[in-house]
């Protein structure tokens, strides 16, 4: 199983978003997806109650404390789980730290404004503390905006990798979200629904490269 934690210490980047659609992108490659709501204002979980009503129930979305997520984590793992999305809430760094340890990747959604930029280095901090591979993921951007570029740089001077795919300003991600949808099922074929492939391609490429470098390297030293 793989646990993908969504962390921001500012709110309004886009969490619950990647970690919706990210979902979806796993759910329709077939892997059983289950995504853990650990924000108060439940932005995931409402989204979910809204997908029930449509008859869609997967994948599925259940409200967690924090400090229950390891305990959840194993629920999933037991029940078939392939793939778990955290969606954490903004200014929750003791939480953040923690459920950054029991992640496999850490994705960091930030807009590419100063503003935002700014506030990406607590979230940095926390992603140190933890020891896991984290990447940055620009949301929201502007078509033929220079803006993304210069946050790149300024990701770079704090040592955090951006995502070669971009996220943009896009209404298929609010139309999808109020249909209970991800922005693959609501316009496939879409720009958004291509950006949240890539995403997914480039996140899986990262899961399971690192964990074939792992499984090697304890081949070798058992040999």
């Amino acid at each position: 199983m793989k646990t993908i934690s969504v962390i921001a210490q500012k709110g309004g980047p886009g969490k619950s978003t990647l970690a919706i659609n990210l979902a979806i992108a796993a759910y329709l490659d077939g892997k059983q997806t289950v995504i853990a709501d650990t924000d108060k204002q439940q932005t995931t979980n409402h989204w979910y109650q809204d997908r029930k009503k449509l008859g869609l129930p997967l994948p599925y979305v259940r409200q967690c404390f924090p400090e229950n997520i390891s305990d959840f984590l194993k629920t999933a793992q037991s029940n078939g789980a392939e793939m778990v999305f955290i969606d954490t809430a903004p200014h929750s760094g003791p939480d953040s730290v923690g459920i950054a340890e029991l992640s496999d990747f850490i994705l960091i959604p930030c807009r590419p404004g100063l503003k935002d930029l700014r506030a990406v280095k607590m979230t940095v901090d926390i992603t140190r503390l933890s020891g896991k591979p984290a990447v940055a993921v620009l949301n929201a951007c502007k078509p033929r905006s220079p803006e993304p570029e210069k946050a790149e740089r300024y990701l770079e001077k704090l040592g955090l990798t951006a995502s070669p795919t971009r996220i943009g300003d896009r209404v298929a991600f609010e139309y999808a979200y109020i249909n209970g949808q991800g922005v693959q099922e609501y316009e496939r074929g879409g720009r958004a629904a291509g950006e949240i492939e890539a995403l997914y391609t480039y996140m899986c490429q990262h899961l399971y490269t690192s964990t074939q470098k792992e499984n090697k390297a304890y081949g070798q030293a058992k040999a």
